[in-house]
């Protein structure tokens, strides 16, 4: 899903558990198999995602996966029972490094033995009551038979009420997935994380507002349906220099590190991470141009008020509808801000615009617009976000009331 890094530690289903209709807003979450599942599932709000991805799975050289641990176990009939679908995921960002690795998958793929090994897959999910495989193969391990191999996969799993999907990147192997497999995925989880890291790139943001839209520009150039995209997000960030140890930090550590600093990018000097803000933007985007939001990885996550999943099904279930589009007004200004009651909104025509301000849990609320002010008289101080809707495109504001 990425690179395996050690960190310093309602979306309602509207289907039945054995539909493939897929159609929905989906918020995935991974959660990886190497921290505690059963503590996990008993903390977690289930109302918040629609799928949970079991990282990682990887199959031993007949095409067998291991068994499903007592934690996994739990986890899934947890999720069941709160309406979740889960899948497992196969592979890692590791398949992309992983020579050994990459052989055994390029061996039960190859075309004497992806039938038996698409088949098997299959009877795991049936055995195990998991609703499907994820396929998280990166890198040189998307070979020539990976077109084949996802369209015998999916051509298994379907019939049988099975799900697929797959981790995908732009940059890391996504080049080589042909086309023709859209048609057989039932969505792909689009990467758009990890432009830089630790030893890898310049340092700085590694997965920005401009990385995430020009992630799915080009998944849906290619042909891949707008229901389909499903855009990556991180619930981590990556420290550079000396002071950080070119690290990764969750978002968990950040919030707790840098409470002032949770609705921000940047920390310190400086992890670069995806705050609150981008978080909620990222959402609307994929609300406006995909079908849904993926999230590496939710162990990850803050707790409370800074938990950046509460956020994603605020915005999900309640900010825009799929056919406006999020953008950016170069000019617009708003001021004061923070303010103790009125803003002014300077530098867009606000004639035939329609202006919606939501607290901080995704509540809209009252509110009076006189000409170009903003009056929020006898509202509690915090954090409000300004939606300023014209025609089919919206911009989104933070603005503070002190």
């Amino acid at each position: 899903m990425r690179r395996r890094i050690l960190f310093p530690l309602t979306l309602l289903i509207l289907f039945s558990l054995g539909t493939r209709t897929e159609a929905q807003f989906k918020i995935v979450g991974y959660i990886p198999n190497w921290v505690n599942l059963t503590s996990f599932s008993d903390g977690f709000d289930y109302t918040r995602v629609t799928h949970l991805n079991i990282a990682f799975k990887d199959p031993n050289s007949s095409g067998d996966l291991p068994a499903l641990s007592t934690d996994e176990l739990y986890l899934i009939n947890a999720a069941h029972t709160n309406g979740v679908r889960v899948l497992v995921s196969l592979g890692g960002a590791s398949t992309g490094t992983n020579v050994t690795l990459q052989n055994k998958y390029f061996n039960l793929i190859s075309s004497a033995n992806v039938s038996s090994f698409a088949s098997k897959l299959t009877q795991y999910c049936i055995t195990n009551n998991v609703d499907g495989i994820d396929l998280d193969l990166e890198g040189s391990a998307i070979n020539a038979d990976y077109g084949t191999f996802v369209q015998v996969l999916a051509d298994s799993l379907h019939p049988a009420g099975k799900l697929i999907s797959a981790a995908l990147s732009q940059g890391y192997g996504g080049a080589a997935v042909p086309n023709s497999t859209f048609s057989h995925f039932d969505w792909i989880n689009i990467m758009a994380y990890d432009a830089c890291g630790p030893t890898w790139g310049t340092p700085g943001q590694h997965s920005s507002y401009n990385f995430a839209n020009s992630s799915l520009t080009y998944w849906k150039g290619r042909g891949l349906p707008k229901s389909k995209a499903v855009l990556g997000v991180p619930f981590y960030g990556y420290g550079f220099n000396a002071n950080y140890s070119s690290s990764a930090y969750s978002f968990d550590y950040i919030a707790t590190t840098y409470p002032a600093n949770t609705y921000d990018d940047q920390a310190g000097s400086t992890i670069w991470y995806n705050g609150i803000s981008t978080i909620i933007d990222k959402t609307t985007l994929a609300k406006s141009k995909g079908g849904g939001i993926m999230i590496w990885e939710l162990s990850l996550d803050a707790t409370g008020n800074n938990s950046l999943l509460k956020y994603i099904r605020q915005v999900a279930g309640t900010a825009v509808t799929s056919a406006i589009d999020n953008t950016v007004e170069p000019n617009l200004s708003i001021y004061p801000n923070p303010s103790n009651r009125l803003f002014t909104i300077e530098g867009i025509d606000l004639a035939d615009a329609k202006i919606e301000v939501y607290n901080s849990i995704g509540e809209k609320i009252e509110s009076t617009l006189d000409g170009n002010s903003l009056d929020l008289n006898n509202k509690p101080k915090g954090i409000y976000f300004l939606h300023i809707i014209k025609a089919e495109n919206i911009t989104l504001r933070k603005i503070v009331l002190q």
